[in-house]
Order: structure tokens, then sequence, then C-alpha cells
């Protein structure tokens, strides 16, 4: 996923090329699992979620130690200590009030059960977690496959071009070092690069097979299930493969890294979510774009 601008109000998530329930099932992991105040916003009739200034401390802590090569194998206690069953985490509150204080620090906090605070697990029933096969958990890290499937959410990596099954990346040559990180961890994959971009593609047999055991019944967002359905039924009929296409609806949760990965950070996004002040005079003069993003988002 990319990101449209920051404003003084926070940040646009660009979510034009999602349809509304992605945008939704989306939207409900930020409020409802990770209690980040965002909102559902309309920009030319396509939906886009604003995640306030506020909240962006809580957003680094989420996903800033996914950025670090080699960080896989240590995956931030914040997030993957945190019982899926009984915990939250909540920002820490100003003096016991409702707002969030300037740090955005989180904490992990005990749910009441006897309290009326919504929680998503109330669905659990109808729902599953993302989950792998012990083959393959026993060719890699747990975390990192969560990583990576959300990380290929945010994108088109299905590719079926001219019969071939492929599966691809495009990114800045800023972030070749995150495609190289990847190619360790699944020992495969091909990168080639340029002046400006880079690319991570797979489209070996056995490769492709890996693939999809990986994928099959752990996606979230319905585009990217159509994609990978259409992608992997045609790889199993070139070959006259026997599996079945998983139809399980996925829960993320609080200790698994889907939204991690799912945020795919630009380098200006990655530079202002690592200063203290987030947001504080990032357009400065206040020029005639920032009035008309005011007027739009407002």
């Amino acid at each position: 996923m990319e990101y449209e601008n920051f404003t003084k109000l926070g940040l646009i998530l660009c979510t034009y090329s999602y349809n509304y329930i992605d945008v939704v099932i989306i939207l409900n992991v930020l409020i409802i699992k990770y209690k980040l105040s965002c909102r559902l916003i309309n920009s030319n009739g396509k939906p886009t979620i604003l995640i306030p200034a506020k909240c962006l401390g809580c957003l680094r802590k989420i996903i800033i130690t996914y950025l670090i090569t080699g960080i896989f194998n240590k995956i931030s206690q914040i997030v993957s200590n945190a019982s899926n069953n009984n915990l939250n985490l909540k920002h820490f509150k100003e003096q016991g009030g409702g707002g969030v204080n300037q740090q955005g620090v989180m904490s992990i906090q005990t749910i009441d059960n006897n309290t009326n605070n919504i929680d998503f697990n109330e669905n659990i029933n109808k729902l599953n977690n993302i989950s792998f096969d012990r083959n393959i958990l026993n060719r890699y890290n747990k975390k990192f496959l969560e990583w990576f499937i959300g990380f290929s959410e945010g994108d088109d990596s299905f590719v079926i071009s001219k019969g071939s099954k492929i599966y691809i990346i495009y990114l800045h040559i800023v972030n070749l070092p995150l495609l190289y990180e990847i190619k360790a961890q699944l020992n495969m994959v091909n990168i080639y690069s340029n002046a400006k971009s880079a690319y991570l593609f797979i489209k070996s047999k056995d490769e492709i097979k890996t693939l999809i055991v990986i994928f099959n019944g752990n996606l979230v967002l319905q585009k990217c299930k159509l994609q990978f359905d259409k992608w992997a039924l045609n790889f199993k009929s070139k070959y006259n493969l026997n599996f079945n296409i998983k139809s399980n609806k996925i829960n993320p949760t609080l200790t698994d890294s889907w939204l991690a990965g799912l945020f795919k950070l630009k380098d200006h996004l990655l530079l202002h979510l690592v200063k203290p002040k987030l947001i504080n005079n990032l357009r400065g003069g206040g020029g005639q774009k920032d009035t008309e993003l005011e007027f739009i988002y407002k």
C-alpha cells in the first residue's frame, strides 16, 4: 500500500485501487485491533483512510521494526508478546482523559470482559488466523511469512504473463536492501534493478508451488484473493496439479505481522515516522496545496 500525502491532520492512505470491502477490513484492523482513531474519508468518490497525526507514534511502533535489514528474526515484543485473547494495544491517555499523548506511546492493557468494548474477536468462530503447515514452518520464520503476506497484499503481485505464472514486486531503488532481505528469508527469487527501480520475481514451478502453499487460505483482502485464485487455478490447470483453493476468512491479530507488511514504506514516510515530531511543521509555509488538502479532508 502506498501513501498519498501527509497533511496537518495526519497520514492519508492511498487505497484508490481497493474496493470498499477491503478498505473497511483495513479500517477495522486499525481501529478495533490497534485502537487507532482512523477515519474513512471520500476523495473524488473513492475511499481513503486518514490516520490522525496523534496516532502516528503508535503506527511507528507497529511497523518500524520491520524496516531494518535482518530484523525479521528479532520482532518487537510490543507486538509478539501481546495475547490476542485478552490484551489490546492502547494509547496512554492524558491524565486519565480521552486524549492521546504527543509521543503516541502504546501500552498493553487487559480488557475488562464486563465492559461493552468492541472486540473483533467476538466473531472468532467465523474467522481464521493466518496459519501454516508444519513443513512450511520448518523452512521459514513464521513472523516473516505473516509480514510477507501483508507485503504482497499491498501490491498486485500475482501476475499471469504469456501463459506463465509469475510472482513479482516492483519497488523504488532505495528499497533494494528490503528485496534482498526477502530473498534471504525465502531462499529463492530473482532480483533486478536499474537506476530508479528494483524488482523481485519468482517464476520457477517448484518455487511457485511453495508460494501457493504459503498464500492459500491466508489472504485477508478480497481483491488479492480474487487475483490469487485466478493465478493459482491457472497454475493448477497448466501442470495438472491436485490442490484446492481455500476460502478462509482471515482475522489479522495483534500477534501477527500482517499489518506491518501491508504498509509499504516509501523513504519519505520512514523519514517522517522516525522523527519525534511526526507531523509538526511538515508543510512549513502552508501554501495553496496545503489549504486545498485541509479543505478536502476536514
